[in-house]
């Protein structure tokens, strides 16, 4: 035999070996463990949606204050002022959908405020809307009612509000 054909027998050889192996190795019965013993992986939670976050379709994020807009009203609507008086439909939930303040419930759904006198949440955005406009917002606790809450709302709860509004009432 010459050198080169020794050579392709030996590896023809150790290939068909091999292949062998794998083939009796694939049809067994028999699975192999690890020395240490079986290995099981955790399951990662998958971490839950948050329909507020930044990036997230739709929402517009504002120093804090989170929106989404349900409702366009005019763009000749006037944007109301700090120091206006609005007329709006609203409704406030906690986090977990439970409602704590509502307009719908009495004054025909409309309620009346110096804009200036609402919690700063509400100032800083109601500010970017306009007659008609109808948004979903979300309030951090820091800018709404904080450490100490409000009647029905918790220390610390961030906020949900529904909010319409109606006309401005132009102060001067």
């Amino acid at each position: 035999m010459t050198p080169s054909l020794d050579s392709a027998r030996r590896c023809g050889l150790a290939l068909l070996a091999l292949t062998s192996a794998l083939a009796v190795t694939a049809c067994s019965d028999i699975t192999p463990q690890p020395l240490d013993g079986p290995q099981v992986r955790a399951a990662t939670p998958a971490k839950p949606v948050d329909p507020w976050a930044p990036g997230a379709p739709g929402v517009v994020a504002l120093q804090g204050v989170r929106y989404k807009i349900i409702k366009s009203g005019s763009d000749k609507g006037i944007h109301p002022k700090r120091s206006d008086d609005i007329v709006v439909r609203y409704e406030g939930r906690l986090l977990d959908g439970k409602v704590f303040d509502s307009s719908k419930a009495d004054k025909n759904g409309l309620d009346t405020f110096p804009l200036s006198r609402l919690i700063p949440g509400w100032v800083a955005t109601v500010q970017l809307m306009r007659p008609g406009d109808e948004w979903q917002v979300y309030v951090p606790a820091y800018l709404a009612y904080g450490e100490k809450g409000a009647g029905p709302i918790p220390p610390n709860a961030d906020l949900v509000f529904d909010i319409e509004l109606v006309s401005v009432t132009v102060k001067k």
